[in-house]
This record gives structure tokens, sequence and C-alpha cells, in this order.
């Protein structure tokens, strides 16, 4: 009732050189009003810590819930950038999950977009679906474990002109 939490962590290790690094993220949002069944779920006060070697960057903005239909979740925020290394700016992020069956499987489509307005003349997006299969109950496990595949298409990624990344993952997800 409160909000919600939301973190991770990516321990990146360089191959060629050893160099490591570490970028973590720190989610909370708040709730500051529950509007209820309708198109707006809530309206909530949204904050991010991104925290790596290059610096700290705190988010903080407006975000909301949508009941849309067929979907676990759906949410809009958009915040303000305070950046560490460099000029601040604007950040619009979607995130959603949308269930389905076929074949007597359960499935996911979820994901994120995150674009940010210009810094150095260029903006940057980052769109990162993933599409998984719960395979929990061919293995008897009892929670959800899904197998799948993200991909990832990030366009002048850290605001770089012309630094793209697309690759497609594989993804292996335990809920316990």
């Amino acid at each position: 009732s409160w909000g919600g939490l939301f973190v991770f962590v990516d321990r990146m290790k360089e191959i060629h050189d050893g160099g490591a690094g570490t970028y973590t993220e720190l989610s909370p949002s708040f709730t500051l009003a529950s509007l209820g069944d309708g198109l707006v779920k809530d309206i909530n006060l949204a904050t991010t810590w991104e925290m790596s070697s290059l610096g700290d960057n705190y988010l903080v903005g407006l975000g909301s819930s949508l009941n849309l239909p067929g979907f676990k979740h759906f949410s809009v925020r958009v915040y303000q950038r305070l950046n560490d290394a460099g000029d601040d700016n604007q950040q619009l992020t979607l995130v959603w999950g949308l269930p389905f069956n076929m074949a007597g499987y359960d499935f996911m489509f979820d994901g994120f977009m995150d674009h940010e307005t210009d810094l150095n003349d260029n903006a940057s997006t980052n769109f990162t679906p993933q599409l998984k299969m719960d395979v929990a109950k061919i293995i008897g496990y009892s929670k959800k474990l899904y197998v799948g595949i993200e991909y990832v298409n990030w366009t002048n990624k850290f605001h770089n002109d012309g630094v793209n990344e697309n690759n497609v993952n594989m993804l292996l997800k335990a809920h316990f």
C-alpha cells in the first residue's frame, strides 16, 4: 500500500584486460494516490538512484500504474535526472508485463523502455523486451521458473552518437 521497490545489480568483467565494474539501481516509489480500478490505478512519487564507478545519478519524478486489459502490470514514469557526470536531463520509462497461455504453457512478454532527452546533442533510448516461458510445472518447481530470451536495442548508448547495442540474451529467472 505504501508503494514499491525495484533493485538490481549488474556485475561486469572485461575479458580482455580483467577490469571489472558494478552497476546498481535502487528504485523506490511511494504511492501518493490510489485511484482504484479505472484506467489510472495510482499516482506515485518515483525515484531512482543509479550507482557505478562513473558516478551517481538521482532521478525523481511522477509515475502511474495503468489498468490495461490483459496486462499484469503497465507503468509510466517521467523523471528529472540529476547526473553526477554531466548535465541534467529528463527520462521517460515504460515497464510492462503481459502474461499469456499457448498450448497449455504459461508465457510472459515483459520488459522496459527508457528514453533520455538530449545530452551532448544525443538522445538515448534503451528498449529491452523479454519473452519467457514458465517451465516450473514441467520440472515440478513450486514457484515461477522462466526460460527465455531478451533483446537489447540501445541507441546512442550513454549518449554517444552512433554507439548502439543490439543483442539477444538467453534468460533464466527463478522466483523463490
